[in-house]
């Protein structure tokens, strides 16, 4: 089941949203890079993981769900960092009890890649 049928919890994390942009690398070529585009609230709940053998050996990717309240639009392709975690936004749905938009609640589907040991 999506986020996007389920209440957002009580945001009780801060959490720093990254949006992409384009930087040139040590070689003067463009590179994709992401920038800070501010802190928010959120409420993070595991959604469970799966190995990818593509990804590499012992690489394991974890899927959450993050309910936000958004000073502005996020996107698809975003990262949002709560402490040392990484996360990659894979999907951005509005809140089902409030409404998309800045100042609106959304609900971020999630993956962190994390070491199969760790």
């Amino acid at each position: 089941m999506s986020g996007a049928s389920r209440p957002i919890a009580r945001l009780s994390r801060r959490v720093s949203l990254f949006a992409p942009v384009t930087i040139i690398d040590g070689h003067g070529l463009p590179a994709q890079g992401f920038a800070p585009a501010g802190e928010v609230w959120a409420a993070l709940r595991p959604m469970g993981g799966r190995s990818d053998s593509e990804a590499g050996p012992g690489i394991v990717f974890s899927g959450y769900e993050a309910g936000i309240r958004a000073p502005h639009p996020v996107i698809a392709g975003w990262r949002m960092q709560a402490g040392t975690r990484n996360f990659r936004v894979r999907d951005v749905f509005p809140a089902p009890d409030t409404g998309e938009g800045p100042g609106g609640r959304l609900v971020l589907i999630l993956s962190e890649e994390v070491p199969a040991n760790g």
